[in-house]
């Protein structure tokens, strides 16, 4: 990670005035110290495609025919990463 001198700001409460401080780089989700394997990689892939879809769906109109078809889609997906959810806690996680 590295540290850029970009404009952040903050008061300098013994001078009075504005100070540059370091903007640290936004941290990668892909931590491999906590990749607990292929499970946890496909309950992130399910999570990440529900998300894609909530956001298409919330986007249509309420009795759309599409939007009837993603929340079916959306649904199945559900059942699927609960599904993954529950072999990988059946399986007592991150053992």
């Amino acid at each position: 990670m590295g540290q850029s001198h970009e404009p952040f700001r903050r008061a300098d409460p013994g001078k009075g005035q504005m100070m540059m401080c370091p903007r640290v780089e936004q941290v990668s989700q892909d931590w491999t110290l906590f990749d607990f394997g292929p499970e946890t990689r496909e309950i992130d892939r399910l999570s990440d495609e529900r998300r894609v879809l909530h956001a298409r769906i919330v986007k249509l109109p309420p009795h759309s025919h599409h939007r009837v078809e993603l929340q079916a889609r959306l649904k199945l997906l559900t059942q699927e990463q609960l599904d993954v959810e529950r072999r990988f806690s059946a399986k007592g996680g991150n053992d």
